[in-house]
């Protein structure tokens, strides 16, 4: 999933109305959010990516891995990273918010 989409997750997640307002909830500045959504091939680093998921209350794991597998250059890489996504009990990242079984405490890997 792009960067933005993950943006949008929390957008819809949290109800927030503006991208500054998503923007303070995950603790970055609004331009670093626009340019989210101005770069199709932006992915999320590290940090950002665990913020996004505490945000969606999903296992960090899917967040992280599913941007890993975004920043693959090879099928081979990417078939790897969601080799590692199953191992963890995910078969791919939630498409929307409302996925239940995403939730923290809900999914295969509690914290």
């Amino acid at each position: 999933m792009k960067a933005g989409q993950w943006i949008d997750q929390v957008k819809v997640k949290k109800s927030l109305p503006s991208d500054y307002a998503c923007a303070s909830v995950l603790g970055l500045s609004r331009f670093t959010v626009s340019g989210y959504r101005k770069r199709p091939d932006a992915t999320l680093d590290e940090d950002i990516a665990l913020k996004v998921a505490d945000a969606l209350e999903i296992d960090p794991v899917v967040v992280l891995t599913d941007q890993a597998m975004e920043r693959a250059r090879t099928d081979q890489a990417r078939s790897a990273w969601r080799g590692i996504l199953e191992r963890f009990g995910h078969e791919k990242a939630p498409t929307d918010g409302a996925n239940s079984d995403w939730r923290r405490g809900r999914d295969s890997n509690p914290r």
